[in-house]
C-alpha cells in the first residue's frame, strides 16, 4: 500500500478548515496532518511534520502579505506543494501566485472532486 498524501490546511475560517478536512479525510489515500488559522501558527506546527501539500487560503494573511506567507511556509518546508484556496473568480487575480511558489489553486466554493483532483495533480507534477 502506498503512503497517503499528507495535507496541511491553513485557513482563517474554522468551518472552511473543517470542510476541507472532512473532504480530504473521507477519501482513501489522503491524510490531514494538521490545520491552523494563521501563518505564524502554521509555520510553528510544520516543525516535526512533513506534509506533501499545503492548502493555503489566499486571504489568511491579507492579499498584500500573501507572498510573505508563502515564503514563510516554503522556508519551513521547501519541498511542499502549496495550493491556493481562493474566492477569485478569474485566473488573472491568481496567476501572479504561480511565480510565488503556488502549484495550483482551488476556487471557492469548492467541490469534493475538485479538491481531491487538484491535490493529486499537484503530487504528480513533482
Amino acid at each position: 500500500m502506498t503512503e497517503p498524501i499528507k495535507v496541511f490546511i491553513v485557513d482563517h475560517v474554522l468551518i472552511v478548515r473543517q470542510m476541507l478536512a472532512n473532504i480530504i479525510s473521507s477519501e482513501d489515500g489522503f491524510e490531514v496532518v494538521g490545520q491552523e488559522g494563521a501563518i505564524p501558527e502554521a509555520v510553528a506546527a510544520l516543525d516535526g511534520i512533513g506534509p506533501d501539500v499545503i492548502l493555503l487560503d489566499a486571504s489568511v494573511s491579507g492579499e498584500a502579505a500573501l507572498p510573505d506567507a508563502i515564503a514563510q511556509l516554503k522556508n519551513a518546508r521547501p519541498n511542499v506543494k502549496i495550493i491556493l484556496v481562493t474566492d477569485a473568480t478569474t485566473l488573472a487575480r491568481v496567476i501572479p501566485s504561480e511565480t510565488m511558489g503556488i502549484v495550483d489553486f482551488i476556487s471557492k466554493p469548492f467541490k469534493k472532486d475538485t479538491v481531491l483532483r487538484t491535490i493529486r495533480e499537484a503530487m504528480i507534477a513533482r
